[in-house]
């Protein structure tokens, strides 16, 4: 992107209120994390020290190295580690698997027994083959994976308020989608723990046993969230070391201007080196904090332990993130999720930090308790559980590669229709009709193609066009699909399912305009729509079709599609109308 292009993006971004120093509303649980500089990492001579005093842990410490600066800008940030209650909200709205620990009942009394039954078997077989014992061992969490659609679980009784765990990666980020929020990278949770010091912990420089749950407690499993009011963040977080350790987005990849770093340890009359030599894989994912079952060493906030996507164990959960401007984060999602680079349109480059969006989570609120400097309980009031998430969102592309609506209605008519960018919405729509879900938007101009299999530079077209003088351009071979129904002879907005098929259309009311870029909305508001229904002629008495108006929601973008020329674009309307009542009350529109 050029300098004036990207200057162009950069003002179409969505109003953020953060701008102008109002705190954003915080979604459901969350607080805001202020936007500033702030430093990540391990300083290199810090690692050495360390490295000295426990040489065993020294790769531990050299892959954090070396401490550098990172700037944020404002997110929120959950005060606690997503529990077991809250979990349980999203397994039950979605027919996800629940982790291993709520079907500990169904795999000790019908997994385990099967297994016992099935080895006596083998056994038995072996036995009377004159073969040695089979040493079968049973595995509680591949049973589980095969077997809990079929099984009970519940949470355990008392740990609806501990952090979730057997949780893997792809657990994690469903997680976050369903409840409208995100994985916090990891230098958001060290900014977030740290602010604009180099504390090593939330607290402080020091170590404080009564500020985490560590290894120091002696534990068998993490406590309820926040039940170290000692170690709490100035901005309420909870637990940020300890407990349990916390998936990121994060690859596990080497910091800016990271080196090798060598230990030279003194043993007796001998000196060893050690050399930390790091395996790096940005398959895996970096997980931060330390856990109940680890050592002060582990319970740092620049600590990075490498995790694979599918890791699951009793000390590793997480808590989410959520960016201060609506539409950004869910835009990533569809994006990484419904639209994986081999759907999306040939050639089509998205702009999500230019997504628009209105949503509105709904929550109850928990009963998570914390104690006082004096011992006294009290509820924590930043704690919710979140029932739910809905939206409707628009992300654009990047550019359009024609100059003038001429162009643009020509490029659309003679090869296939022009992307403009992604609809995802969670409620199903009436006009145009679309099921609840995410689709690519294309604009085609009205009238139907000259020609078909010949080059745009044909010397029997007229050299004045100046679609037809780009030789890069040619007509297709063959007719891009359509919706059924469509009039061609007039503008359209078409709509494709994420495997690429036409499934809806939507004619402009007004046309397409080259100006100057705009600032991106949506409102939410009352409409009407066009229903034909049967109704009796008071006349003759005959049953007779009548257009009647009935009332309806409107989701109204108002957006513009940025043009190969940086200081223009395609400026238009897309209303989306939904049944009556359906989206709306209480959602948040940006302002």
């Amino acid at each position: 992107m050029n300098s004036m292009l990207l200057a162009v993006a950069l003002s179409l971004a969505p109003f953020s209120s953060s701008s102008t120093g109002a705190d954003p509303e915080p979604p459901p649980g969350m607080v805001l994390i202020r936007g500033g500089r702030g430093s990540v990492g391990l300083d290199e001579k810090e690692a050495l020290r360390l490295g000295a005093e426990i040489p065993d842990k020294f790769e531990v410490f050299a892959r954090s190295t070396p401490m550098h600066e990172v700037r944020f800008d404002d997110f929120f940030l959950m005060t606690t580690e997503v529990t077991n209650e809250q979990y349980a909200e999203f397994v039950k709205a979605t027919g996800h698997r629940p982790p291993r620990s709520w079907g500990a009942k169904a795999i000790e009394q019908v997994g385990l027994a099967e297994f016992r039954e099935e080895l006596g078997r083998k056994t038995e077989e072996a036995l009377a083959e004159g073969k040695p014992r089979p040493k079968d061992k049973f595995d509680a969490e591949r049973w589980w994976d095969k077997n809990w659609e079929r099984s009970d679980w519940a949470i355990p009784s008392g740990a609806e308020h501990q952090p979730v765990t057997f949780v893997d990666y792809q657990d994690a980020q469903a997680y976050a989608r369903w409840a409208g929020l995100r994985l916090p990278t990891e230098f958001e949770y060290q900014y977030a723990g740290r602010g604009r010091t180099k504390n090593q912990y939330p607290w402080g420089e020091a170590w404080a046993a009564n500020a985490a749950v560590s290894v120091d407690l002696r534990r068998s499993e993490p406590l309820p969230v926040a039940s170290t009011p000692a170690g709490v963040t100035e901005t309420g977080l909870y637990d940020l070391v300890g407990n349990v350790w916390e998936w990121t987005d994060s690859p596990f990849v080497m910091y800016p201007k990271h080196k090798m770093l060598q230990l030279e340890i003194k043993e007796r009359k001998t000196k060893r080196q050690i050399d930390a030599v790091i395996d790096w894989d940005p398959d895996r994912r970096v997980a931060v904090g330390g856990s109940f079952q680890n050592s002060p060493a582990a319970c740092q906030l620049w600590g990075r332990n490498d995790a694979s996507r599918i890791q699951r164990t009793n000390a590793l959960g997480f808590r989410c993130a959520a960016s201060s401007t609506p539409g950004v984060d869910m835009a990533q999602t569809v994006l990484r999720d419904d639209l994986p680079t081999s759907k999306r349109p040939a050639g089509a480059i998205y702009a999500p930090d230019r997504a628009i969006a209105a949503d509105k989570w709904s929550s109850r609120p928990g009963e998570v308790m914390v104690r006082d400097k004096d011992g006294k309980a009290s509820r924590l009031e930043t704690y919710a559980v979140i029932t739910g998430y809905e939206y409707v969102l628009f992300l654009p592309v990047e550019q359009v590669d024609a100059v003038a609506v001429k162009d643009l209605d020509e490029l659309s008519i003679e090869t296939a229709p022009v992307h403009f960018g992604v609809l995802s919405i969670t409620e199903p729509a009436l006009v145009p009709e679309l099921p609840a879900g995410t689709y690519t938007l294309a604009y085609r101009g009205g009238g139907e193609p000259r020609r078909r299999g010949r080059s745009a530079t044909a010397e029997t077209e007229d050299p004045t066009d100046s679609y037809r003088q780009d030789p890069e351009i040619e007509a297709a071979d063959v007719e891009v699909p359509l919706p059924e129904g469509m009039n061609r002879e007039q503008a359209n907005f078409v709509f494709y399912d994420v495997e690429g098929e036409p499934v809806a259309f939507l004619p402009l009311d007004t046309p397409l305009t080259s100006k100057r870029p705009e600032q991106p909305t949506v409102r939410i508001g009352p409409g009407t729509r066009e229903v034909v229904e049967q109704r009796e002629n008071p006349k003759n008495g005959k049953m007779e079709d009548v257009v009647v108006q009935k009332p309806v929601t409107v989701a109204s973008f108002h957006l513009t599609t940025l043009a190969k020329v940086s200081n223009k674009g395609y400026v238009f309307d897309l209303p989306i109308k939904f049944e009556e009542g359906s989206i709306g009350e209480g959602w948040r529109e940006p302002r």
